[in-house]
């Protein structure tokens, strides 16, 4: 057990102690207390001291894996140092409803204090620290390994009859416990049972106007339990065990949806720490049933990252640390979080393709298919198509497969798109899979799932098309089939209504569906999903229905449009949310800007939707809902007509979400004016 004597002195409660652990032996060398071997005698260990706030010494003994007092508390002050009343000839004694302690009529000496209930369950602790008045938990706990409560207060009871007057039956006190008979001074305030019988308090088992205690007699070899009114003095024994004592870290590194914070205990209350960490509330006095983290065992001082945070939101947050006697917190500190934001960090003229699994940035400008870091510099060309027979082609789009296998989609002004492949690792040599296909692919025309299967979408640029198809390509992208046809603006299939083109191909993660849009005016938009096998048409009909991109939730499709709705008289485009339980599309934001881009994107474990649009605008939402304007672009200040678009944001992985902004800058004729290239952007 601990070799020890305690000094405990206490400025405040049990948050702002000062302990002194003092060994004569070590001649006042400062020290922890330490386990040591016990020494064990009739399954009864070594007994050591321990000291009050008041300098009194007491005798202690381990028994089982308790440790007690072998005398009984008397103490006049509390834990702090704070005075209890000494109400010993108080005529009030009985009317009390506070703390109170009383001197023995005619003798003290050995029999400790007489406390009233109120003073056991002082917030201001009546233990000293490291101690508890024990529960009725810990009474039967103890009862039970010296037998049971029949026979138990014979080995609890001291010998003779030095305290004990009479017969004091089979006192044996073989457990060491010493246990006297202090006594019970009632609410008439005369005191009764001295030298007969002994009573001690139990923290616990309370009634109305009782409290729990457990008695010892001397005429039975029993330890009894007995409801004893609250206003009632009688004797009190500690147990070994308190709640820890630690400090709260003061957070830092505060971001839109995470922080630092961490704790240090001081004192682990006599017992192993059993769980720590920090907990938090965006109201005062969190507790571990609010959000927490969970930092392990020990008393080591420990970081914690909290997560999952919503913006521009206060919150409160202490330390945390249990062990076998319950729950203790440090301080509590208030932090707000910042306000989500972008900020401009870099700028590059490449347009950016997608992120590879080695970390690599794969990005395009001018035909070539290209690297470059994540601060946008450092580019590094591939490979060349124009220079390597597709003349006059630049790259539309790029995709990655699991396998590390990339499609691009070669574009150019006069022919339709051309599809190739390649697997090598240097993306040197590309295949031809696919020129079969009508007219060109929006940016979010086509998706691959984590299976490497890809659907993607035709984009006829002419209105005198018969057919619209919808294609998937499986195979690590060589083998390509049209799993569904639309039809065009020309097009005589009597069983379907006539659209323009495919807007938008997207892979729900949580479902495992690929959702499918089609455009564009009047009533040719529609929303479908596709399982691997079937096609389902989820709605269709209205401007309602129309979109460039979808992003998703776990419960819930968004989506942008570039078409407006009139709302209060006014052309304005929107958000748009659709349950997938079913239902009708909602709107949850309205713009002046055309919204052609939709991500979700992942920064500190929080899911960010992000939504750009023309002109020049970004769009922030925590939960889908509930939209921001972020963000306002000014790329040509000497195009004043000219606006951007925005594509294919990705993660740059070094530990703070960076988004990379494709701006294709056009003038009002509709004619491509210059490529606005690749902004690198911070999100706060």
């Amino acid at each position: 057990m601990k070799n020890k004597n305690f000094l405990f002195t206490s400025l405040s409660k049990i948050v702002a102690i000062t302990l002194l652990f003092i060994n004569c032996k070590h001649g006042g060398e400062v020290i922890s207390p330490i386990s040591s071997v016990p020494v064990t005698v009739n399954d009864v260990k070594s007994s050591t001291t321990m000291t009050d706030v008041e300098g009194n010494v007491y005798e202690t003994i381990v028994i089982g894996k308790q440790e007690w007092m072998v005398e009984n508390l008397k103490t006049k002050h509390f834990r702090n140092n704070i005075e209890i009343p000494n109400k010993t000839g108080d005529p009030t004694w009985g009317t009390l409803t506070s703390s109170a302690f009383s001197d023995h009529s005619t003798l003290d000496t050995g029999y400790g204090k007489l406390y009233n209930w109120f003073a056991v369950t002082d917030s201001n602790n009546i233990a000293p620290l490291g101690w508890h008045v024990p529960t009725d938990a810990d009474w039967s706990k103890l009862s039970d390994f010296l037998g049971g409560a029949d026979v138990a207060g014979s080995k609890l009871k001291e010998k003779g009859n030095s305290h004990w007057k009479l017969n004091n039956i089979d006192a044996s006190n073989s457990s060491g416990f010493s246990a006297l008979p202090g006594g019970v001074k009632r609410d008439d305030g005369i005191f009764y049972d001295l030298e007969k019988i002994g009573y001690w308090w139990s923290a616990s088992d309370a009634e109305a106007n009782n409290g729990g205690s457990r008695i010892i007699t001397n005429i039975s070899g029993a330890i009894t339990r007995k409801a004893i009114n609250k206003t009632s003095g009688i004797s009190v024994r500690c147990v070994s065990g308190d709640i820890p004592v630690l400090a709260t870290t003061e957070p830092e590194s505060i971001t839109s949806f995470s922080a630092n914070c961490g704790g240090s205990i001081s004192f682990d209350g006599n017992l192993p720490i059993l769980s720590k960490g920090v907990c938090w509330s965006t109201s005062p006095n969190p507790t571990i049933s609010d959000s927490k983290t969970s930092d392990g065992t020990g008393t080591e001082s420990y970081t914690s990252k909290l997560t999952k945070l919503e913006e521009n939101t206060t919150y409160f947050i202490r330390a945390y640390a249990t062990n076998e006697f319950g729950t203790s917190y440090g301080k509590e500190f208030r932090f707000k979080t910042v306000l989500m934001g972008l900020e401009i960090a870099g700028y590059s003229k490449d347009i950016v393709l997608f992120k590879h699994t080695d970390g690599r940035i794969f990005c395009t400008l001018s035909g070539d298919f290209s690297t470059f870091d994540r601060n946008g510099a450092n580019k590094v060309c591939l490979y060349n198509f124009a220079n390597n027979g597709y003349s006059g082609y630049n790259i539309n789009n790029a995709i990655l497969l699991p396998s590390g296998t990339v499609i691009v989609a070669l574009t150019s002004y006069k022919e339709n798109l051309k599809f190739l492949r390649s697997t090598n690792p240097s993306y040197t040599a590309w295949e031809l899979v696919n020129d079969d296909w009508n007219g060109s692919m929006l940016y979010k025309g086509w998706t691959v799932n984590t299976k490497g299967v890809i659907i993607a979408g035709e984009y006829p640029t002419s209105s005198n098309i018969l057919a619209v198809r919808l294609w998937k390509v499986s195979n690590d992208g060589k083998t390509w089939q049209v799993i569904h046809t639309f039809n065009g603006r020309q097009g005589t299939l009597t069983s379907q209504k006539q659209i323009f083109h495919i807007h938008t191909v997207g892979y729900d993660k949580y479902s495992g569906l690929f959702w499918i849009g089609t455009g564009d005016i009047n009533k040719e938009p529609s929303v479908w999903t596709y399982n691997g096998t079937k096609m389902s048409l989820i709605g269709e009909g209205t401007q309602f229905w129309r979109q460039c991109s979808f992003v998703f939730t776990p419960d819930y499709v968004l989506w942008g449009t570039d078409g407006g709705v009139i709302i209060d008289n006014i052309n304005k485009c929107r958000m748009v949310r659709y349950p997938k339980a079913g239902g009708s599309p909602e709107i949850v934001a309205t713009t002046d800007c055309t919204l052609f881009n939709c991500e979700e994107i992942i920064n500190n474990e929080m899911s960010t939707y992000l939504s750009c649009g023309t002109p020049n605008h970004i769009y922030l939402s925590n939960d889908g809902k509930n939209w921001r304007n972020v963000l306002n672009l000014a790329l040509n200040p000497n195009q004043p007509n000219a606006y951007s678009w925005f594509y294919n944001f990705v993660d740059n992985g070094d530990g703070r979400m960076f988004g990379y902004a494709t701006c294709i800058l056009r003038a009002d004729n509709g004619q491509p004016l210059t490529n606005g290239g690749t902004i690198i952007l911070d999100l706060k």
